[in-house]
């Protein structure tokens, strides 16, 4: 796949919600769009989120990714109304540790803005890494979701080196929830409840 630097990303994403942009108005102080779980590793994020989904009956669209530990591959799987479209392998596991597959991102972010049909109610985006930071093109596709008009649930690494850090943190539309032992029973409420309150005002919004 050729390579370039994203900037058509916003025309393509405008063109693939443009049928419900309608139905939302981004502006700040209007609760949160975006949900974000952050943490410490093995603290049940991923859990959390798949606890969240089930309660609420809801196929997202979006990608996430596992650890193949006995392949030694990191998988990411596209999303089309909670199933798999397609999963790539983008990185490998090394001598030197991880080691990441820019065109297989950059394929993946190719996948997430062709977008769905009918839009989902939500995106997933489990995880945010530091791997990312190989392929601009699937930084850039990430932050066009963020600018679309269909709220994000998703897992960011605590690492500051990530190339998600930074932004995720500066944006006003995007809450970060950090999940502990103590309180991952709790947090698929919680999740349901910010969500719930976000659509209310977006459409209450004039």
């Amino acid at each position: 796949m050729k390579r370039n630097d994203g900037s058509a990303l916003g025309v393509v994403v405008v063109s693939i919600f443009a049928d419900t942009a309608a139905f939302f108005v981004r502006r700040g102080g209007f609760g949160p769009m975006h949900v974000f779980l952050t943490g410490g590793l093995q603290t049940g994020k991923s859990t959390a989120i798949d606890r969240f989904l089930a309660r609420e009956g809801i196929a997202p669209g979006g990608f996430r990714t596992r650890w193949d530990r006995p392949a030694g591959r990191l998988e990411l799987t596209v999303l089309r109304a909670g199933t798999p479209r397609a999963t790539l392998t983008v990185a490998r596991m090394g001598p030197g540790g991880a080691q990441a597959d820019p065109d297989a991102f950059d394929t993946a972010a190719h996948l997430l803005l062709e977008g769905d049909s009918p839009v989902p109610p939500l995106l997933l985006m489990d995880e945010l890494g530091f791997l990312e930071r190989c392929s601009p093109r699937f930084q850039q596709a990430v932050l066009a979701l963020l600018d679309a008009p269909v709220p994000v649930l998703g897992v960011l690494r605590a690492r500051e080196d990530g190339p998600f850090w930074v932004p995720l943190h500066r944006r006003g539309d995007v809450t970060l929830l950090e999940l502990t032992l103590d309180n991952r029973d709790q947090m698929p409420g919680r999740l349901a409840a910010l969500l719930a309150r976000s659509g209310r005002e977006r459409r209450s919004s004039p």
